[in-house]
């Protein structure tokens, strides 16, 4: 929904600032990338107790990251290239510095790394490893570090690395068993977490809306504070649906695949329907950019190679 509608009025459907299309992208930005990073934090696991088995278990994490962000990386450098919009970009820039949205698995190398390790260090103290990468990262994300160069986009590992700790940290506590053990425990944590999600989000859209929302940073502490809330909300209620968990299994195929569908798409219905409605643009778009990687991923799969360098399975 966030590329189909497009970050800014130059990409996606271009819509005009101030339009209500334009508020879901500000809503989406400031919970999507936290919450992916609060669910890795959360089912991340690796053995410790054999170092063989660490390293190897860790090998096998890095590459199935490393893998696809490369192969990928390229496909999408080479379609610029073929349509003139390589904007100077080459082959070491794509694979080193961030580009498009595959920065997620250029920043995710650097979070499985350092937790990884951090797992390591501090063998049969998951809590307390937890505690410390959530203090240490927070220390490092408040002053919003602008680096350059950017290499495997450690800039963004940064903003997303408190969020992959309070995920870790909760799992580790076991946090959610605790509060639903009890009914009234439940409810009280519900309520009590909507209402700091409530006003976190008043805060952060406030300052969004006096700084704008394009040269205001994500990494502030209300931001910090909506983007958990928000993803405990959800851990919490544990919505279920069917057609998700299907969708949810090819996932990783929709994340790499969904930009070139959504811009193709795009851009043959326009030609094709000038002035079509923007409700109907939309679900053309995002039903395309779902379903045709889903489809690509199942195709992927069939071989052993284009799995492995393509999806790292």
């Amino acid at each position: 929904a966030y590329h189909v509608i497009g970050n800014d009025p130059a990409h996606g459907m271009r819509m005009a600032e101030g339009t209500a299309w334009w508020v879901v992208p500000r809503l989406l930005d400031a919970i999507q990338m936290p919450l992916f990073a609060f669910v890795s934090g959360w089912v991340f696991s690796i053995p410790t107790g054999d170092v063989g088995r660490f390293r190897a278990a860790l090998g096998r994490k890095l590459l199935r990251l490393a893998l696809p962000m490369a192969s990928v990386s390229l496909f999408y450098l080479a379609l610029a290239t073929a349509t003139g919009k390589a904007e100077g970009r080459g082959v070491l820039d794509v694979l080193v510095l961030p580009y498009q949205h595959l920065w997620y698995l250029q920043a995710s190398l650097w979070l499985v790394a350092v937790a990884a390790l951090g797992s390591l260090a501090f063998a049969g103290r998951p809590l307390a490893f937890a505690g410390v990468g959530l203090a240490v990262s927070l220390i490092l994300f408040l002053p919003v570090p602008r680096l350059a160069p950017n290499p495997l986009a450690i800039e963004q590992a940064i903003y997303l690395a408190p969020f992959f700790f309070a995920g870790r940290l909760m799992r580790a506590a076991e946090s959610e068993a605790f509060l639903r053990a009890s009914s009234t425990r439940f409810a009280v944590a519900f309520a009590g977490t909507t209402i700091v999600a409530l006003a976190a989000a008043v805060v952060t859209f406030a300052i969004f809306r006096a700084g704008g929302a394009e040269a205001t940073p994500m990494q502030t502490a209300p931001a910090f504070v909506f983007a958990v809330a928000a993803a405990v909300i959800l851990m919490l209620l544990r919505p279920r649906s069917r057609l998700v968990e299907a969708i949810g299994a090819r996932s990783f195929g929709i994340y790499l695949f969904h930009v070139v569908f959504a811009a193709a798409t795009r851009e043959v219905v326009v030609k094709l329907v000038p002035g079509i409605a923007s409700p109907v643009l939309f679900v053309v778009v995002f039903t395309v950019a779902v379903a045709a990687p889903y489809l690509l991923h199942g195709l992927l799969l069939r071989n052993r190679w284009s799995a492995l360098i393509f999806l790292g399975e």
